[in-house]
């Protein structure tokens, strides 16, 4: 296993807000579960402390949509320099290794070290830029010593969802709970929202009478995909940052415990 060398953090790094209540380390010790086969030959010979620790810190590991939250905290810029050179990677190692399409030896080879390079370069921009996701030379991030509960600004209580007479929340309290979101969340969601109904309607084409279609098959079909890809991305995305519409982490919203569990008085709102 290679270990990569945490950089010093620039004076100008994004710093995250990790203003939520620390959460102390695990207190779960070694178990039957946790078979030494499966903590990985690097950690071989290892004190019991350092394996234990390894352990609590593998529990806190942000989730997926933890790190992209933090990717939006980042000034454009830096996010086009990171994903510049995200995209250089991706492009050649495909170009280097897809079956059916070889290249030649040194044609390959330079992809392979096009493709390392950037890699490399993406790593390091990304942790110059965001310190408290992937540490420094000094410290481990907060997430890994168990300083924080999260990655992301932590946003205000939010209010009780105003339900309309059908007893869903109606377009006001999806207003308010959008108005709530920082910009870059309302642009994650929007731009899926945006692909969706675009895609969508030209994939509608096909309903048409042939004479009366504006579009041709191909571009027909690559608009059925483009719908395809949106529809779970937007589910997602909204699922994940409007917790007090759709509840957090698969758990019922607040708002569908008061029509499930009582028929009492909710405040009106306009119908959807």
């Amino acid at each position: 296993m290679t270990v990569h060398q945490r950089p010093f953090a620039p004076a100008d790094a994004v710093r995250l807000d990790l203003s939520r209540p620390a959460v102390p380390p695990s207190a779960v010790k070694l178990t039957a579960a946790d078979d030494p086969s499966r903590l990985g030959a690097h950690l071989d010979g290892a004190s019991p402390e350092v394996r234990q620790a390894a352990v609590e810190r593998s529990r806190r590991v942000p989730e997926p949509g933890e790190v992209r939250e933090a990717w939006h905290t980042l000034p454009a810029t830096i996010r086009d320099r990171i994903g510049e050179e995200a995209l250089l990677h991706a492009f050649f190692v495909i170009a280097a290794d897809t079956e059916g399409r070889e290249l030649v030896l040194d044609a390959a080879d330079r992809c392979e070290d096009v493709a390392s390079a950037a890699l490399t370069q993406s790593m390091v921009l990304a942790e110059e830029a965001l310190p408290d996701l992937f540490g420094t030379a000094e410290a481990e991030a907060p997430w890994a010593r168990g300083g924080g509960a999260g990655l992301v600004a932590v946003q205000p209580t939010a209010p009780e969802v105003v339900l309309g007479p059908d007893g869903l929340p109606g377009l006001d309290a999806i207003a308010t709970a959008w108005d709530r979101l920082t910009p870059a969340a309302q642009r994650e969601i929007g731009v899926q929202a945006a692909a969706l109904a675009f895609y969508g309607w030209v994939a509608g084409d096909d309903d048409h009478a042939p004479a009366d279609r504006w579009f041709t098959e191909e571009a027909v079909s690559r608009g059925v995909r483009g719908e395809d890809r949106a529809r779970p991305r937007l589910d997602e995305a909204a699922e994940r940052l409007l917790p007090e519409l759709f509840g957090a982490s698969g758990e019922k919203p607040a708002w569908a415990e008061t029509t499930t569990t009582a028929p009492a008085t909710v405040t009106t709102g306009p119908e959807v």
